[in-house]
Formats: structure tokens, C-alpha cells, sequence
């Protein structure tokens, strides 16, 4: 049996990423690999709770360089790993978990990442010295494919793919309708969800957002639903906005596992989503939605979703954009949920083609 180690952003309740997690695991699974897979996370006891896969501290070296050393494969990824404007210190960790693999001649993959944005000459350089060495790079969009030969990696295979979350199954509709009524939200209503994140974009944006949202559920009818994709970050800009509203609105102030949140959006009429996740579990389910943008990772991936998902940049948004896109999206649902719906089986075929190729290198 060959041993994969897998290193991402896992274990610190972020939706999104541990979606990214849970669909890896479905991918290997729905190929039946012999593999073995152990998990660097930040709550190992967790992520093996949550995932049922072996994990260790990600920040204890020796347990980290003894589980690569021991491995024939370390997948970096998926998800938004090599960027730099939340933190150079974040890029500078999976540098330097890529850096030991190399170091141990175990062969790297990047796995279905989002790279950038890279704003700082020393960790463009640790990109170009370090990427060059891997075995292989997969990335879930043609932007981190750009971004990468403008960088000046050259040597790896470069393959565009899809997010891994596109393989993760929503939860039971039995599930998702319990989920539902203990937030208090009428059975049979028509839902507006919202799924937003705190944000350092000045002090109007979620006013505008309020605002927005409520003229919306006046004109549609509709029940706005507040989504918490990272819990309680998400639960309390949930509280303040919800506090504007002069509709009535429902709330999700739970955990949710990656499940139980796609479940959750899937059940929405349309989304305004400020979560790139929240945004992809919406595409994958044929909900349409606006993306209110806060970094190029969701801009890029609404600009390329079919059916013309509005962009909305959160810093300069008013509530007039808002509502007007939420309306002409409410307005033509219908076609626009057919033309997502279409490209599921894409999306979910080459969410596993990152495992598909792990496996190749494995051989």
C-alpha cells in the first residue's frame, strides 16, 4: 500500500477547506486506491473525527518529517495555499513543508491549487526555486495556471482541473431539512441565502450588504438565510447584518460540516456568496448566485461559471448593485440553474482527475 501525505489548511473549521479535504478523500475513494493517507492539520483529533483518515500536529517537525520521510507521495493542496496578502508567513509554511519533501527525495504534487495572489519578490522567488522541483502541478483554475509560468515554473506538467469540493456529495435532503428547521426556516419558502465573511473593506460594505439583501427579500418574497462557512467567524457578521434587516430572515449558528453545508446551499433559490466555497457548492447544485468578491480566487471563478454569475466587489459595493443583481438573477433562475447544472458532470470529473493523477505518479 503506498502512503500519501496530504498538507493544506486543515483543522481550523474553515467550511470551504475542509470541503476540499473531504472531496480528496471521496476522489481516492470513487478509484478505489490502496492508498494511505495522513493528514498535517492544526486539530488532528478532529480531522480524524470529522474525515475518519489518520492525522498529525502540522506544526511539530519531527511528526511532519517523520510521516514524509516514511511516504511516497506529499500532495500540497487543494485550495488557495501559495498566496501571500493574508500572510507571507502562510506561504513560507507550505514552502517549507514542499522544501522538506524535497529535501527527503519524496515526490511532490501540487494538488488542485489556487495560486495567488504573490505580491512579495521573496516569495515569487521560493515559488520559482522550489515549484521548478516538483513531480507534477495540478490547479483548479487557468488564472493559478498563468500565474505559475509567470513565475517562471517551467519544469513541472501543468494540468488545469477542478476544486476538489466539486466531488463531495451534499448531505441527505433529510439532514438538510433538519438543519433547516432548527434555524426556524418555514418549510416550502422561497430562500435567499448568504454566505459572507468578515472583511477589512472600510465600514460601509455591510451596511450596503443589509440593505441590499432586504430590498431583495421585499421585492422576491424571498427568506434570506444566513450560511456560516467558517464557524463562529461567519455566525457573528451573520448577527449584525441580520440585525438590519427589516424582513424576517433565518440563521444557521451551528458548525457545519462540508456535507451539511453543501446540502444547505443547494436548497437556496439563488446566493449572494462572499465564500468562495459557499459560491461552488451553489454552482455544482444549479443555485444560482452573485459573488460578492473580496479577493481574485472568487472573481476568477464566477467569471468562469456558465450562466453569467454577476461580480460584485465588496469594497466599492452599494445596495442598489445588490439588490438590482440579486433581483435579475432571482428573475431568470430557471435558465440560468440549467446552464450550471450542465457543467456539473465536468466539474466533478475533473475534481477527481486530481486524484486520478496523484495515482499515476504513484506508479
Amino acid at each position: 500500500m503506498k502512503r500519501i501525505v496530504v498538507s493544506g489548511y486543515y483543522g481550523f473549521g474553515n467550511v470551504g477547506d475542509e470541503a476540499v479535504l473531504a472531496g480528496t478523500l471521496a476522489s481516492f475513494r470513487s478509484l478505489n486506491a490502496d492508498v494511505e493517507i495522513t493528514v498535517l492539520s492544526g486539530d488532528p483529533a478532529d480531522t480524524t473525527a470529522v474525515h475518519g483518515v489518520a492525522s498529525l500536529p502540522r506544526y511539530s517537525l519531527s511528526a511532519v518529517t517523520q510521516a514524509i520521510r516514511q511516504s511516497d507521495l506529499l500532495l500540497s493542496g487543494g485550495g488557495s495555499l501559495l498566496q501571500d496578502v493574508s500572510s507571507a508567513r502562510s506561504a513560507a509554511y507550505y514552502f517549507g513543508v514542499i522544501a522538506l519533501a524535497e529535501l527527503l527525495r519524496v515526490p511532490v504534487m501540487l494538488y488542485a491549487q489556487g495560486v495567488g495572489p504573490i505580491t512579495r519578490t521573496v516569495t515569487a522567488l521560493q515559488a520559482r526555486l522550489l515549484l521548478n522541483r516538483v513531480a507534477l502541478a495540478s490547479v483548479r483554475d487557468a488564472d493559478s495556471a498563468d500565474l505559475l509560468r509567470r513565475l517562471g515554473v517551467k519544469r513541472p506538467p501543468i494540468h488545469v482541473t477542478a476544486d476538489p469540493s466539486f466531488a463531495l456529495d451534499p448531505a441527505t435532503e433529510e439532514e438538510t431539512d433538519r438543519l433547516l428547521a432548527e434555524a426556524d426556516i418555514p418549510a416550502g419558502s422561497a430562500l435567499l441565502g448568504v454566505a459572507v465573511r468578515q472583511w477589512n473593506a472600510g465600514e460601509n460594505w455591510p451596511k450596503a450588504v443589509a440593505k441590499g439583501v432586504d430590498e431583495a427579500a421585499r421585492l422576491t418574497g424571498a427568506t434570506p438565510v444566513f450560511i456560516p462557512m467558517h464557524y463562529p467567524a461567519d455566525v457573528e457578521i451573520a448577527e449584525q447584518l441580520a440585525g438590519e434587516l427589516s424582513v424576517r430572515s433565518g440563521r444557521l449558528r451551528t458548525r457545519l460540516t462540508p456535507t451539511q453545508a453543501k446540502g444547505v446551499v443547494g436548497r437556496m433559490d439563488v446566493l449572494l456568496g462572499m465564500r468562495l466555497h459557499a459560491l461552488m457548492f451553489a454552482a455544482a447544485q444549479g443555485t444560482p448566485s452573485v459573488a460578492l468578491s473580496y479577493d481574485p480566487k472568487v472573481t476568477s471563478f464566477a467569471t468562469g461559471a456558465p450562466g453569467h454569475m454577476p461580480v460584485i466587489n465588496v469594497g466599492s459595493a452599494t445596495s442598489e448593485e445588490i439588490a438590482e443583481s440579486l433581483e435579475r438573477v432571482w428573475a431568470n433562475r430557471a435558465a440560468i440553474g440549467s446552464a450550471l447544472s450542465s457543467a456539473q458532470p465536468y466539474w466533478r470529473a475533473e475534481a477527481i482527475r486530481n486524484s486520478a493523477l496523484a495515482l499515476e505518479l504513484l506508479k
